[in-house]
């Protein structure tokens, strides 16, 4: 019986330290300050990494859902840092500007949230490791009602799970 106790314990403090000290175990409170940036705990394969590494946002034409030249860019720097981290899941976000109705909007962010995911497909990433999500006109960055602010808001932006 004393030897079964035992053995249960020492079973249940190896299930404990079994967590990895990966993005994937986000309540770890682990943090590698040795190979942190210097600016304030740029922790490797985090989200804050990914922002500050990769070109976090697809930027599109007016009612297009194709990704241009500069969209792939930020795609293949995307794919880059994914390489890095295989462990790393993305959602991909679509937007729109406030034009159009709320139902035109949600189909066109979809679009433009899958056109990244193929695009980081065709570069490597699993597809299994990217989700997509369609937000519409319902989450703008800008708060102006020119072509400027909408500019902005046309994008799919990754995002680290």
């Amino acid at each position: 019986m004393r030897q079964y106790l035992i053995a249960t314990a020492a079973l249940g403090l190896l299930a404990l330290a079994g967590c990895e000290t990966t993005p994937d175990c986000k309540d770890s409170g682990y943090h590698d300050f040795e190979n942190s940036d210097s600016k304030g705990g740029n922790v490797p394969g985090s989200a804050e990494d990914f922002r500050n590494s990769a070109k976090d946002t697809v930027y599109f034409d007016t009612a297009k859902s194709n990704v241009g030249a500069e969209g792939r860019e930020a795609v293949k720097s995307q794919a880059d840092w994914l390489a890095k981290w295989p462990s790393v899941n993305v959602m991909v976000e679509g937007h729109c500007d406030e034009r159009g109705t709320r139902e035109y909007n949600m189909a066109l962010g979809e679009r433009r949230a899958h056109a990244v995911k193929k695009s980081l497909v065709k570069h490597g990433v699993n597809k299994d490791r990217v989700e997509t999500v369609s937000y519409g006109k319902e989450r703008p960055v800008s708060k102006g009602h020119g072509e400027a602010e909408w500019k902005l808001d046309r994008r799919a932006t990754t995002v680290v799970r």
